[in-house]
């Protein structure tokens, strides 16, 4: 049997790695613009793709095996209406929303499924966009602050993503047959 607290980790990593589906972005003000190839884009553009999880980091602790390794066989693609978590054939979706605006940048995560307990709980998260890079930090259970920053220290009972962007025949592949834990 896990510990309380790799029983709350792998709780957040499944809602993390599960979370999915449709998504709106509030308006607010972007902030600095990412600059790609010449052109200036917003954080709600250069979102858009196909992303896979490199590393995991709890507490400042990185992550390694079991739920993690089942997290990190996920792709992530967000388009301007939604966010889905592929693993197979298995899609989970949640609602979310863009905070661009704010410092440090936020998305609230509304899982549209899953358990009773979390389904259509709004989880406060913060974030880092920069190039091919996605950083997402977000509360352990129990811990239901937005976190103050995008990293993660010991007893900051906090849970740090780091997404990197897939190239397109990447996620393509990785669709279709998916990536196994």
């Amino acid at each position: 049997m896990k510990s309380g607290w790799a029983m709350k980790a792998a709780l957040v990593l499944a809602l993390l790695g599960a979370g999915m589906g449709a998504r709106t972005f509030d308006g607010e003000a972007t902030g600095p613009p990412t600059k790609k190839a010449g052109k200036a884009k917003s954080d709600a553009e250069a979102i858009l793709g196909d992303w896979e999880v490199a590393s995991i980091e709890m507490e400042g602790k990185k992550q390694v095996g079991g739920a993690a390794a089942r997290i990190m066989a996920k792709t992530w693609t967000f388009t301007a209406k939604s966010l889905v978590i592929h693993k197979g054939k298995e899609e989970r979706e949640s609602g979310s929303v863009l905070h661009p605006g704010r410092k440090p940048k936020a998305i609230d995560v509304v899982p549209r499924d899953g358990p009773p307990a979390e389904k259509g709980t709004r989880f406060e998260q913060v974030y880092a966009l920069d190039g091919d890079t996605l950083k997402i930090c977000a509360g352990l259970p129990g811990n239901t602050a937005r976190p103050k920053e995008v990293a993660t220290k010991p007893g900051s009972r906090t849970l740090l993503i780091v997404l990197r962007r897939l190239s397109p025949s990447s996620a393509d592949k990785d669709k279709g047959k998916g990536k196994e834990p």
